[in-house]
């Protein structure tokens, strides 16, 4: 989709609010906070790729999603609109690290991730640049319900993930200051998301009560609505 071709709503969505997210998230860590760029980078970098390894298989094998823009630009989704739970949670973020802190802060970017997700999946399907193959989204319940049916799970567990992950980064690269531990701490969280995703994603499209024949699985795997990329 060619970026002069979008409507205004579409510009919101796409440019205007996540270049603006990105913007204040670099801008606030080191500004505000006093933190070493290391810390935003950390933040942005898990869910970019998450959305590159785990939605992108996930749209390429289980056609579960498809969009009318890039997979990239999903990516660059996925990580403006995640460094919103954090700029709302800085005071969270930045209290000493404890047990009952990293438990504060899953359940709290759990809630703002799925009410996240669900607005802009919404939006995003209303604007046609997202389509859900489901069964519940071939029942023609509408928007907002074929989002829910999936949304709270989804987006929630991942803000779930996020919210430890991100206090952890904070406890090692700025309560600590090893800035040095940035990319171990990226592959030591990101491959353990994905895994769990991936596998919950390929349970979850083996028949059941059926016999696992090879054709059986494909038939699973066609998508139930018009529209994929």
């Amino acid at each position: 989709m060619k970026k002069n071709a979008m409507n205004p709503v579409q510009q919101r969505l796409l440019w205007i609010v996540p270049s603006l997210l990105i913007a204040v998230h670099f801008l606030y860590w080191p500004l505000v906070r006093g933190t070493s760029v290391a810390f935003p980078v950390f933040v942005a970098v898990i869910p970019f790729l998450f959305g590159l390894l785990m939605v992108g298989t996930a749209v390429r094998i289980w056609r579960l999603w498809s969009w009318t823009i890039p997979m990239p630009h999903v990516c660059f989704l996925w990580a403006s609109y995640t460094t919103l739970g954090p700029l709302v949670l800085n005071d969270t973020i930045s209290m000493p690290f404890s047990a009952m802190g990293v438990v504060k802060m899953s359940l709290l970017t759990g809630f703002i991730s799925a009410v996240t997700g669900t607005v802009i999946d919404t939006i995003s399907m209303d604007e046609r640049l997202l389509t859900v193959h489901s069964r519940v989204a071939a029942t023609g319940v509408g928007t907002v319900k074929t989002v829910i049916s999936y949304s709270f799970l989804f987006f929630g567990a991942f803000g779930l993930f996020i919210g430890p992950i991100t206090k952890v980064g904070h406890y090692y690269l700025v309560e600590l200051g090893d800035a040095s531990r940035i990319w171990l701490l990226i592959v030591l969280t990101i491959v353990p998301i994905c895994a769990l995703f991936l596998a919950y994603f390929a349970i979850a499209s083996v028949p059941r009560g059926e016999a696992a024949a090879p054709g059986a699985l494909a038939a699973k795997q066609q998508p139930d609505s018009a529209g994929s990329s």
